[in-house]
């Protein structure tokens, strides 16, 4: 018997094609084409969201993939996915996203993965003198429900389950032909340079503005923004604490921050950590959180300074689809009623 719309009640949304690949590699199977029998679901009329539909453990999971990043994107998605699915009760948003390298309980590094307990939309507000205020500085919590599962998935036992299959699903080979899962880059590519010390040239003679970015408080050049951290001399790291095991991603959960905005300050990623307790920021959260009730799990891929590039996109999407199978797979959906038809002259 094929699958109806009415038979999913997990959604993941991903806005780049880098957390697509990621997602589906951990399906544990295609519903569309390969299904038996084949699940070919029919939107609703105005419904524009693209599907791929899977299964994940006992969950049936539809991935909506997203046209372009951004919260109003992902709003737009959000809301379209209703009207063709109106049986889904959570979202997961799963990609990459920006790290707050400073933890209170332990340090985050690139890879590492972040599931959410509350976000804060640092974008929208009041701008004032002073700066911008966003409008809910204290961040929105999930529902009743979804706060339930985040306890539960914090417990030692429950955690220590989570990030065993989640390590599991990530050396597990992927179900599409040809597609190698994207191994750790290395520790000596995961750097992280001292906040104020800025992604550009550092050595003198090699500027073609004349050295007139060098000194530290020089605006970089624009040449500077396309070359890597060894090119322009980039040095001054911030020295840390190993790891007794460097490549297994370890997972955080906390406060994001969502705006529309890619972050690039390290001055003004430590102001909004301090302010709003951030330890991860994102651009597509936002704009799911208020239509449908959502997780977001993402896996770092850079500290939001000037330095960061896309070399860590990868693996860091590997590493969250990876964790969100391993969230997800205790989930528990609930008995959808049958509506009550009745038979005239009964």
């Amino acid at each position: 018997m094929a699958l109806s719309v009415h038979d999913f009640q997990i959604a993941i949304i991903c806005a780049l094609k880098v957390e697509c690949d990621a997602v589906q590699a951990v399906f544990d199977g295609f519903l569309e084409e390969h299904g038996d029998p084949p699940t070919m679901i029919r939107k609703a009329q105005w419904d524009t969201n693209v599907y791929t539909t899977g299964k994940i453990g006992h969950h049936n999971v539809v991935l909506a993939h997203m046209a372009n990043y951004g919260i109003g994107n992902s709003a737009g998605v959000a809301a379209n996915l209703r009207h063709t699915f109106p049986d889904i009760r959570v979202a997961f948003v799963v990609g990459v996203c920006g790290g707050m390298p400073k933890n209170k309980t332990a340090d985050i590094m690139l890879g590492d993965v972040i599931i959410s307990t509350e976000m804060v939309e640092y974008g929208l507000g009041r701008q004032m003198t002073h700066g911008l205020r966003p409008t809910n500085p204290l961040g929105s919590r999930p529902n009743t429900e979804l706060r339930g599962y985040l306890n539960k998935m914090q417990g030692q036992w429950d955690m220590f389950r989570l990030q065993e299959r989640a390590i599991k699903y990530l050396a597990s080979p992927s179900l599409i032909p040809g597609q190698t899962k994207p191994e750790h880059p290395g520790m000596d590519k995961d750097n992280l340079f001292v906040s104020t010390h800025r992604h550009k040239h550092h050595e003198k003679g090699v500027c073609e503005s004349r050295d007139k970015c060098v000194h530290d408080n020089d605006i970089p050049c624009v040449a500077s923004e396309t070359l890597d951290c060894a090119t322009l001399g980039c040095h001054e790291l911030v020295n840390r604490q190993p790891r007794e095991f460097p490549t297994q991603p370890q997972v955080h959960f906390g406060k994001f921050g969502s705006a529309d905005k890619v972050m690039k300050s390290s001055t003004e990623r430590d102001r909004l950590a301090r302010e709003y307790s951030l330890i991860a920021l994102e651009m597509e959260g936002a704009g799911v959180w208020e239509k449908i009730p959502c997780f977001i799990i993402k896996g770092v891929c850079n500290y939001s300074d000037s330095h960061n590039n896309k070399n860590w996109q990868p693996y860091a999407a590997a590493t969250a689809a990876s964790y969100f199978k391993a969230f997800l797979v205790p989930w528990r959906e609930v008995i959808i009623n049958p509506k009550i038809v009745e038979i005239p002259g009964k």
